[in-house]
């Protein structure tokens, strides 16, 4: 028979005041979602359990894949690091043999450009000292070797051999005699020029030789003028021969000294 809305109401009020009655009808109603609750629970907490060593195995994963990533990068900055040390120290070889054929390059165009001025000088040397000199010629130093040998160590002849231009020609001023000219030639012409040139014409006076010092070139330094001056050497540019002729003259003859 079905109950009417008053009669549920009826009940409700009933179980509400006799506690016995609310027990029974507790547990004949939720018994069997008591009963159930355990295993429930158990499944529950079987699936939390699942799910967090999934989670901790997604984290384990994920800190050995970070962990690869940050051995992974270490060893990209060491190969980069390494890469870039290679290219430095290639770079730096390179600037090295590039700056060392530079120098060749430059030794070599020096050379040449040495060699282009004593040819200059060798074919004109007429025009620079003929105007003083007559019967002017160039000399290899084996036409020396009588006049030398005997009065020079060795090192002094090589020394003089050495010389860029040796030449020999009689004085307008005096015909009789022979004298002698020692020349360094050089683009640039600098103090060491003017001293090689005084000293090799100063071993040519030791063999009782007379003779001149001698420099030339595109230019020269106001030390080396100074120094040509004080030690009366010969300045030979720009297609003439400058001052100080009679003082090379004066010293020219054997035994003279500054």
């Amino acid at each position: 028979m079905a109950l009417s809305p008053s009669d549920i109401e009826q009940f409700i009020e009933i179980v509400r005041k006799d506690p016995n009655l609310r027990q029974r009808v507790f547990r004949a109603i939720a018994e069997e979602e008591l009963l159930a609750l355990p295993a429930r629970l158990t499944s529950l907490t079987e699936e939390w359990e699942r799910r967090m060593s999934r989670i901790e195995t997604i984290l384990q994963e994920v800190a050995e894949r970070q962990a690869r990533t940050e051995q992974e990068i270490a060893a990209f900055r060491e190969a980069t690091e390494r890469r870039f040390q290679k290219v430095e120290q290639e770079i730096a070889a390179f600037r090295e043999a590039t700056e060392r054929r530079f120098q060749r390059v430059e030794a070599d165009l020096s050379s040449l450009v040495g060699w282009q001025w004593e040819e200059h000088y060798t074919r004109h040397i007429y025009a620079y000292f003929g105007q003083y000199l007559r019967g002017l010629r160039l000399l290899r130093p084996s036409d020396l070797d009588t006049h030398v040998q005997d009065v020079l160590s060795a090192e002094e002849v090589k020394d003089l051999y050495q010389a860029d231009v040796l030449a020999r020609g009689r004085l307008r001023a005096a015909p009789d005699g022979w004298i002698y000219l020692v020349m360094e030639v050089s683009r640039v012409i600098d103090e060491g020029d003017v001293a090689r040139s005084r000293r090799r014409a100063d071993l040519v006076r030791k063999a009782g030789l007379p003779c001149l010092a001698a420099v030339g070139g595109e230019r020269i330094t106001d030390a080396a003028r100074l120094e040509a001056r004080h030690s009366r050497v010969l300045v030979a540019l720009d297609g003439e021969m400058q001052e100080g002729w009679e003082e090379a003259l004066a010293l020219s003859t054997p035994g003279q000294t500054r």
